[in-house]
């Protein structure tokens, strides 16, 4: 099996969450600007009737499971507790909920095409039926030593820090404008592109890659367990090529002594490396 047949299908699909990924941004920036609205017209300190209607926002967000974020659960908590919020506060707020309730509706409908990449990886390996086999969970700690969840609701948690700290730096200025700020719109590209951006030399990477990458490592651990035997590492070699793949290239090794993230790919297990390397049942 070469790499690009190894790939082909995982690859196909990801062009997919690419596209969804664009959309889910698109969304988040109409939310955004919709928080930004309400930030300028809010008092230094919010009123209670403010107060009130930022509790109630709480309760909608609550409804929506948006707390999937222990920092946003936190940080909810805390103005419950009180009456005297500053809009700062309150931006820093919503924008962290923003980025959440997007990421958490990507992840959901990413996850639904990873789970046809394990079963497609799965069937390709062992010519089996899938069986009603769990694909994954997104509470499934990764070799990363973070769950699926967890790598995700930060990233989310970080960008929503580094928006709300552009908006509130900006704002005060007279020809503030808005959403079409350069530096807003730019915070919302680097968003995109840490979640899922193409390679110049074709396929993806980002977090989404990683966990798609991740998906296709249980998948390949579950048939190994299934069929036993031996297995071979490939990687690509090029300038590109971390050392410690350069040096699995070529070994083989018992199903037995499969491990994720050891001799499993992924290999690297940095965000901002995109492994290629794949294993080939023999």
């Amino acid at each position: 099996m070469t790499r690009s047949e190894y790939w082909k299908y995982p690859d196909k699909i990801q062009s997919q969450v690419y596209r969804l990924t664009r959309s889910r941004i698109n969304a988040l920036s109409a939310e955004i600007s919709s928080v930004l609205s309400d930030y300028l017209s809010l008092n230094e300190v919010l009123t209670h009737s403010q107060v009130k209607r930022l509790h109630q926002k709480m309760d909608e967000w609550n409804e929506f499971e948006y707390y999937g974020s222990r920092e946003l659960a936190a940080q909810a908590q805390y103005f419950r507790r009180h009456r005297r919020i500053q809009n700062t506060d309150a931006l820093n707020l919503a924008v962290a909920a923003a980025f959440i309730f997007a990421y958490s509706k990507l992840l959901n409908a990413a996850g639904e095409l990873y789970a046809g990449v394990f079963k497609q990886k799965y069937f390709e390996l062992t010519r089996r039926d899938f069986r009603g086999i769990i694909p994954y969970k997104y509470t499934t700690v990764l070799p990363t030593g973070i769950s699926m969840l967890t790598m995700l609701f930060n990233e989310a948690i970080y960008r929503a820090k580094r928006m709300a700290q552009t908006i509130i730096r900006l704002s005060p200025e007279d020809n503030f404008d808005g959403m079409d700020e350069p530096l807003i719109q730019k915070e919302l590209e680097r968003a995109k592109n840490a979640l899922l951006k193409e390679s110049v030399g074709g396929g993806y990477h980002g977090i989404l890659d990683t966990i798609m990458v991740f998906c296709i490592g249980y998948a390949i651990m579950r048939a190994l367990g299934e069929l036993g035997g031996k297995f071979e590492f490939h990687a690509v070699m090029d300038n590109r090529t971390t050392d410690l793949c350069a040096y699995l290239n070529g070994k083989i090794f018992k199903a037995s002594e499969a491990v994720l993230g050891v001799n499993v790919p992924p290999i690297t297990v940095e965000v901002s490396h995109n492994c290629r390397s794949w294993i080939e049942i023999i």
